[in-house]
């Protein structure tokens, strides 16, 4: 299966961190392939999370459209209200 978690900040010590890393790594070690996208990585070599957001919403409804379209997730899975938001507005 291939997943894509989506997270607008991405703070070490966040509780919201610690979801996403343990989500990943489970699913991961089930052997799915896991995409992070986020605003703010500063350990992003640690759980392979990609700088995405910028806070423009219309320019990140439209990356992230262009993104999901090119590669064609099974599961999308939202950590926040912005990536909901966004998320919610693909057709």
């Amino acid at each position: 299966m291939k997943i894509l978690q989506a997270i607008y900040q991405f703070q070490t010590g966040g509780g919201s961190l610690k979801v996403v890393v343990d989500l990943a790594n489970a699913a991961r070690r089930s052997g799915h392939s896991v995409n992070i996208l986020a605003k703010d990585t500063p350990i992003s070599t640690a759980v392979g999370a990609q700088r995405f957001f910028t806070g423009n919403k219309a320019w990140d409804w439209w990356q992230l459209l262009l993104h999901c379209k090119q590669e064609q997730y099974d599961l999308i899975h939202v950590h926040d209200r912005y990536c909901s938001l966004l998320v919610s507005l693909i057709p």
